[in-house]
């Protein structure tokens, strides 16, 4: 249950994932939980990003793909660690639209430079 600028689209958003396969067992979540006691936990390789609030009382950030390929708004997260907290950033890319727009406007200039140029 996200509320993220690149979370999974609506339909996505409620399926669960299949433990052993997309995920661990909720077993083996319980246990590392348990074990660690983290006060916060950084997980990824998924299409889409998300943060939650454990009930043991820790922060879970979901890093989203880091790839055009698999997401129009690629996403990374800045941690900075001190020993009584956490800081983190979600960090943007731009839209990979807007990287073309830009290109072809810059390759458009370039000629209309080099045209000038040689008048």
């Amino acid at each position: 249950m996200c509320d993220e600028l690149d979370e999974a689209p609506s339909p996505d958003k409620f399926d669960k994932f299949r433990e052993g396969w997309e995920c661990i067992s909720n077993s083996s979540s319980q246990l590392l939980k348990d074990k660690l006691k983290p006060r916060i936990a950084f997980t990824g390789h998924t299409h889409h990003g998300c943060r939650t609030n454990h009930e043991e009382g820790f922060m879970e950030w979901t890093v989203s793909s880091f790839s055009w390929r698999n997401k129009n708004n690629p996403a990374f997260l800045l941690a900075r660690f001190s020993e009584s907290s956490v800081e983190v950033s979600k960090c943007f890319m731009p839209e990979e639209d807007t990287v073309y727009l830009v290109y072809m406007l810059a390759g458009a200039l370039l000629v209309l430079f080099f045209v000038k140029l040689k008048k």
